[in-house]
């Protein structure tokens, strides 16, 4: 097991860069300077409140446009080397670039809407709605399918890591109302924390 590992890893150390990480990470600059620059001249909060149109423009700038698409395009580079395979149905990498930025196109252009900056007529938020989806899910089934293309036993360490990471997304505590007078209570399902209390 440990000269196929090795036999693995030999093989990826001498792999060239993901066909598309580097858009993920040039697209992911150029949202983070927007947002910055945006700051800078000082849109969004603290001149408007926070739940502002405006405010949300850099916030979701900040958080998928920079943070989502740099974690992508990482992950597209590194779950490969992490598995010492290549990216199982790679031909829906762009695909999902695509959706991702589209998607957070319409997402902004929805925001700028709300505040009043144009009035366009089409309904931005819901095409953002399915576009962002989207393009999350097409990445996800990329990673998991590289992940899981792995026999478990052949799995190293830090790609366990990789596939845990993700699944993380969805959190563990789920929202619950035993009744219409009691405050929300979060219920954990994971296994571990009902021994904890």
């Amino acid at each position: 097991m440990r000269r196929d590992s090795r036999a693995g890893v030999a093989a990826m150390i001498g792999t060239a860069l993901s066909r598309w990480t580097m858009a993920h990470f040039a697209a992911a600059l150029v949202f983070l300077l927007g947002a910055q620059g945006l700051m800078i001249a000082g849109y969004g909060y603290p001149a408007v409140p926070a739940e502002a149109p405006e405010t949300l423009v850099v916030v979701h700038m900040m958080t998928i446009g920079w943070l989502s698409l740099l974690l992508c395009g990482a992950l597209f580079q590194f779950v490969p080397v992490l598995v010492a395979k290549p990216l199982r149905a790679e031909r829906l990498v762009l695909p999902a670039f695509l959706c991702l930025l589209s998607g957070l196109g319409f997402l902004l252009a929805g925001f700028l809407e709300l505040s009043g900056a144009f009035e366009s007529g089409l309904p931005l938020l819901p095409i953002a709605g399915i576009l962002l989806p989207a393009g999350f899910l097409l990445a996800a089934f990329v990673l998991f399918s590289t992940l899981l293309s792995v026999r478990p036993a052949r799995v190293p360490l830090p790609a366990r890591f990789a596939a845990v990471g993700p699944s993380c997304f969805r959190a563990g505590c789920r929202r619950s109302r035993s009744s219409t007078s009691a405050p929300r209570r979060c219920r954990c399902t994971w296994p571990w924390a009902s021994a904890a209390g």
